[in-house]
């Protein structure tokens, strides 16, 4: 029995990536003329659903291994839109949100050029860079921007001459969208999902057999 044709998108839709399996039912269903249209479109979207949960996780872990990062820190950022009846296509979409880049795990020391750090490509140095904690209690890895520089103004209550600093930065991973959207990891994923959607639609079409009385 033929395989159902797969379809691979990376594209950009509201500042997201999104990455797309679809199947083709009209092709389906021509060379699964036995079962009822109804059966051959439950096993399809069951497929899909499986076969997007796995490549998920796949995305999560591989994601967490590239960026050195706890998968608590960016899962929300991945949103997954599953396949139904009416829509035989699910999606695994990553929003614009970034991640503080304090949130790598491991430790981070100040030292006199920079902070070390181990953002997944071993233990560096940010140069310029300095640890902090805001107000409000949060710490981060903050830089200052470039030609950043102390200026004067006055008070604007006392009229006294005061200085001031600008572009002070905490410094961020690329959005989730972007860490999707990454051409390798996109390739890792996509060699799975080429292999597991074919094992899990015939999974799904036996079990429809087996509800018709026939064997796939």
């Amino acid at each position: 029995m033929p395989e159902p044709p797969l379809k691979k998108v990376s594209s950009s839709k509201r500042g997201g990536f999104q990455i797309d399996i679809f199947s083709n039912l009209i092709a389906q269903k021509k060379n699964l003329a036995k079962f009822s249209k109804r059966g051959v479109t439950r096993a399809t979207y069951r497929a899909l659903n499986k076969t997007g949960g796995k490549a998920n996780t796949i995305l999560k872990r591989d994601i967490s291994k590239s960026y050195n990062l706890a998968q608590k820190e960016f899962a929300g950022g991945l949103k997954q839109i599953k396949a139904g009846p009416s829509k035989l296509r699910f999606l695994i979409v990553g929003t614009g949100k970034q991640i503080a880049i304090i949130k790598v795990k491991g430790a981070k020391k100040q030292t006199a050029l920079g902070v070390r750090i181990n953002t997944g490509t071993g233990s560096q140095v940010l140069r310029g860079h300095f640890l902090a904690t805001m107000a409000n209690g949060h710490t981060g890895v903050f830089r200052r921007k470039d030609r950043a520089k102390h200026k004067r103004r006055a008070n604007l209550t006392t009229g006294a001459v005061q200085y001031h600093a600008l572009g002070i930065t905490e410094r961020k991973f690329p959005s989730i969208a972007h860490m999707v959207s990454n051409e390798e990891r996109g390739h890792r994923v996509f060699a799975f999902i080429e292999l597991e959607y074919p094992k899990q639609l015939r999974s799904q079409l036996n079990n429809e057999a087996d509800k018709a009385g026939a064997t796939v």
